[in-house]
This record gives structure tokens, C-alpha cells and sequence, in this order.
């Protein structure tokens, strides 16, 4: 668990600890931080914070898309090269494209067909 998720759950939960309660007073002033926008006066690393708790525990989101968020954040889903080294799969090529091994890094950022689907649910 990094320091910016700790300190989101303690923030979260209003945790009694000096600088939780600083936090509460000076930015939340008494709200849930899912109710909380930070404002233009914030610091960059509040906002960030704001942000990344935002966009993975959205409260519309599913809780299944919350935690594949996380997962994907995080370059801990499990994709095929993964498997293979747990022994779970001697396949390793991406299923997408057929072209190179499937890392989080090809899947998210190389992957030609991945880029196509994507530009595709963008531009509707």
C-alpha cells in the first residue's frame, strides 16, 4: 500500500491522528470526502489526492470496476505475462493483437488493436 492510499483511507475513515484532524478541519471542515471538491486555492498534492480517490471510489462506479481500476493503476492486474509466471499459462502473446507478449505495458499503452477500441468508444 503506498502513502497516498494510506492516507486516503485514513482521511476516509477520519482516523484520530494529528494530521487527519488537521486535514478535517482546515479542507473538509466536517465533510465525507466524497462530497469534498478541491478548490483552485488547494494544494497540487491535495488536489492529486482528490483526484486519484475520485476516480478509482467513485461512488457510481461498480464495485468490480473500482478494484480493476486499482489493479490497473497499480500494474497489478493479471495479464498473461503474469500468468506465466505463476505456471498458470505457457501463452504469453497478446490475445489482442497476436503480436507481442502481453505486459501491462503493451495491453495499456502498445497494443495496436487496444489503441483502436479506445479511439473508438472515444470518439463514439
Amino acid at each position: 500500500m503506498t502513502a497516498v492510499e494510506k492516507l486516503v483511507r485514513w482521511i476516509a475513515k477520519k482516523k484520530d491522528h494529528l494530521r487527519i484532524q488537521w486535514v478535517d478541519k482546515v479542507y473538509l471542515k466536517g465533510r465525507m470526502l466524497m462530497d469534498y471538491s478541491p478548490t483552485a486555492a488547494s494544494s497540487w498534492s491535495w488536489r492529486k489526492i482528490c483526484e486519484w480517490h475520485r476516480s478509482v471510489w467513485n461512488r457510481f462506479n461498480l464495485s468490480k470496476h473500482n478494484f480493476n481500476q486499482w489493479l490497473i493503476q497499480h500494474g497489478r492486474l493479471l495479464t498473461l505475462d503474469r500468468l506465466g509466471n505463476f505456471g498458470s499459462t505457457q501463452q504469453t502473446l497478446c490475445f489482442l493483437c497476436g503480436e507481442k507478449n502481453e505486459t501491462h505495458q503493451h495491453l495499456f499503452h502498445e497494443c495496436l488493436y487496444a489503441e483502436k477500441c479506445y479511439l473508438s468508444y472515444i470518439n463514439g
